[in-house]
């Protein structure tokens, strides 16, 4: 008895350090919401909560808020995601967040990898805009290794600690504040990505030997007071080597 409560305490330790999240009956915890940092922001504090299968195994609610110290602001945000079956990769999320974002940054589709250092940039951003953000999404898997993200956003961006001056002269509207609609969609691709299934049920990505592929594709729209008309392709291309003496790098 005592070798089999063990054993579900480190599976549960196990699971929270690899999705981020710790169970606590029907809600997962997000943990990596408590502390955070950035120049923008200062030391950032928050909480995030979402349920889990133990309550529905066909839909998830949850959200989170957090404050920065150095900015003085409240920040948050909600969404609530249907799917078939909780382990299914068919997924649609209806999700509301009022936050700050960095100025001209990007985003790609479950870029999320164990291992990946990429997170440490976050600690270096220093240029960010208030944020206010309404979306929908619908991902899918095609094939086994292909995952599509076709998406709608209406977003409110204000410029606020930094002067910034935006010169056409079809533009009429404030000069620090802007309206932008997009819809579009994101590609991921991994040839024989391996998976972790934690025991919580979500699927981590543990990455591959060769290299992963994401792509963007974003087409500004003056539909849902839409400012501006433009089209955006982004792609990220990231490829780990395993070096003797040096361990496990990546190049992105």
């Amino acid at each position: 008895l005592f070798r089999s409560e063990q054993h579900e305490r480190e599976l549960k330790f196990s699971e929270a350090a690899i999705s981020g999240n710790i169970a606590l009956s029907i809600f997962n915890i997000d943990y990596r919401r408590i502390l955070n940092y950035n120049p923008y922001e200062g030391i950032r504090l928050g909480l995030g909560l979402a349920t889990n299968q133990k309550l529905a195994s066909f839909f998830s609610v949850g959200g989170y808020f957090s404050y920065g110290f150095k900015d003085k602001n409240w920040k948050y945000g909600s969404f609530i995601q249907l799917f078939p079956h909780w382990y299914s990769d068919t997924r649609l999320t209806l999700r509301y967040t009022k936050d700050v974002r960095e100025t001209g940054g990007y985003a790609f589709f479950e870029d999320h990898v164990m291992g990946s250092s990429e997170w440490f940039r976050s600690l270096l951003i220093r240029q960010m805009d208030l944020t206010h953000e309404k979306g929908a999404e619908f991902s899918f898997r095609v094939l086994r290794y292909l995952k599509f993200n076709f998406f709608l956003t209406q977003t409110h961006k204000q410029v606020a600690r930094y002067i910034y001056e935006f010169k056409d002269p079809d533009y009429y509207g404030p000069p620090n504040e802007f309206n932008f609609t997009e819809a579009g969609m994101n590609i991921k691709f991994g040839y024989n990505e391996k998976f972790i299934k934690t025991p919580g049920g979500q699927m981590v990505s543990l990455g591959n030997n060769y290299p992963m592929i994401w792509f963007n594709l974003r087409r500004g729209i003056y539909l849902l007071n839409g400012d501006f008309a433009y089209t955006k392709y982004e792609i990220k291309i990231s490829k780990n080597f395993n070096v003797k003496s040096f361990g496990k790098s990546q190049v992105t």
